[in-house]
């Protein structure tokens, strides 16, 4: 850039110091700009899509431990007749993760539709056509079941450690009272 005034400023004669002379119009800085907007967009995006996991994963936890308290009877007498604590954990967990599959195959659903939808309107010659990466839609899904699976796992384990004589006497116990 120094050089390129130095030429013009020779040829035109003026100082190649005063850059206010002429305007030239960079286009590596505009593409330096534009990739620290799209990097900051894109840190924002990310950051509230991970709070939006985070959240979900607290919410399908808290669900989780409302059906697990729900259910206690339930367990206790499945496995007073038998049930093993792996297969209770094992049973809560894969609740979770379908709730969660569910919700993230919903929203896989829902990006088709809207670009189906964006495809069919002028808005394409503005921001180019939409598409759906399949790598990305997968990732989700498969991110969403780790969510699950974490959620899931504490009170899926709360439920296998349920000593069944405990909470069937609890609850003749209240049924005596009654």
């Amino acid at each position: 850039m120094s050089r390129v005034f130095e030429v013009l400023g020779r040829h035109y004669r003026f100082d190649p110091a005063d850059r206010a002379t002429i305007s030239i119009w960079d286009t590596t800085e505009d593409a330096r700009m534009f990739r620290f907007f799209f990097l900051g967009f894109n840190t924002v995006l990310g950051g509230s899509g991970g709070l939006t996991l985070l959240i979900g994963g607290i919410g399908v936890a808290n669900l989780m431990y409302i059906l697990v308290r729900q259910r206690t009877r339930e367990i206790a007498i499945q496995m007073a007749v038998g049930a093993r604590p792996r297969g209770i954990l094992l049973e809560v967990l894969g609740q979770a993760v379908g709730l969660v599959f569910v919700g993230g195959a919903l929203g896989v659903l829902i990006s088709v539709a809207a670009i189906w939808l964006v495809s069919g309107t002028h808005l394409t010659e503005q921001i180019g056509d939409p598409v759906l990466s399949p790598v990305l839609a997968i990732t989700t899904v498969l991110l969403l079941v780790t969510v699950g699976l974490i959620a899931g796992y504490f009170p899926a384990r709360r439920a296998a450690r349920l000593e069944p004589a405990r909470v069937l006497a609890e609850e003749y116990r209240v049924l005596a009272e009654e």
